[in-house]
């Protein structure tokens, strides 16, 4: 066996040096103390080697960068973060362009308000400690879906209207839009409106808005239109509640009586009475059944 022919890779040099171990091992147990002595100068020579081309890696392996992780993914919006962070990035952009930033924070909310778009309470919520008070703003979610989202802004931008009355202005009582906000609604390019459209009365206690075209809301939202505005989500049970009641109406003014006797047929609303003629005399009315159902939800 040759111990003086080899390369001194990290790799074939750690074998070789068990190789040389087992050597000197196999000269001492035969006798023979001269080969064992080359044998162990050449293992040492080895582990030297070895210790030197360690050294030489650790460095290099410590300085070299460590891999770096994919970025993950931005993770989507929640619907309720999309959705009040929409209203109140939406608050602070007309706030800034229309009011000229003067307005308070509020608190916005969504509430299903009967016959009304959205809403202004002054005062309306507090911390517990009451050290905090403010407005609110409210907006109808039960029209999100049949309006623009164009429209649905301009309701937040009237009743902006309204809190900048409250706290610059002289509001009426509870509810009134007077003779000021209607001023103000003009400057803000929404004109005010009880029919919502060209014509109406401008003061009241129930004044809707058209916007006005070209006008400071029309160009504050194409700005924010262009910015990337986002939309807002639609109730969909609005539909079905309003589809349901349109069934219900139409259900009850047509309700189905039939003559137990002769099979006479007649559609009336279900709480009256009705007689058949064809069988009824002086002596005996019959009257007829209605055949309304019920339906299990």
């Amino acid at each position: 066996m040759s111990f003086v022919s080899y390369e001194a890779k990290p790799a074939d040099l750690a074998a070789k040096a068990a190789e040389i171990a087992k050597a000197v091992a196999a000269y001492k147990e035969h006798g023979s103390e001269r080969k064992a002595a080359a044998a162990l100068g050449i293992a040492k020579t080895t582990l030297h080697t070895l210790l030197m081309l360690a050294k030489a890696e650790a460095p290099a392996a410590a300085s070299a960068p460590a891999p770096q992780q994919a970025a993950k993914p931005a993770e989507p919006a929640t619907p309720t973060a999309q959705t009040y962070n929409s209203l109140e990035d939406a608050y602070a952009f007309f706030n800034d362009r229309l009011f000229g930033g003067a307005l308070p924070h509020c608190l916005i909310t969504m509430q299903r308000h009967k016959g009304a778009y959205g809403y202004f309470a002054p005062e309306r919520f507090g911390s517990r400690d009451g050290a905090t008070i403010t407005d609110e703003i409210a907006l109808n979610p039960m029209h999100f879906a049949e309006r623009s989202i164009k429209q649905t802004l301009s309701t937040l931008v009237h009743e902006q209207a309204h809190l900048w009355q409250q706290h610059f202005g002289e509001p009426s009582r509870g509810g009134y839009h007077n003779k000021e906000w209607a001023a103000k609604m003009k400057e803000i390019g929404l004109y005010p409106s009880d029919t919502a459209a060209p014509g109406g009365k401008e003061t009241g206690q129930r004044v809707s808005h058209y916007i006005v075209e070209g006008g400071p809301f029309d160009v504050t939202f194409a700005e924010l239109e262009a910015a990337g505005v986002r939309d807002l989500f639609g109730d969909r049970w609005a539909e079905d509640e309003k589809a349901a009641k349109s069934k219900a109406k139409k259900k009850a003014s047509k309700t189905k009586f039939s003559c137990p006797q002769c099979g006479l047929n007649a559609w009336a609303k279900p709480d009256v009475r009705l007689i058949c003629g064809e069988c009824s005399d002086d002596d005996a009315f019959v009257i007829m059944v209605c055949e309304e159902a019920g339906e299990e939800g």
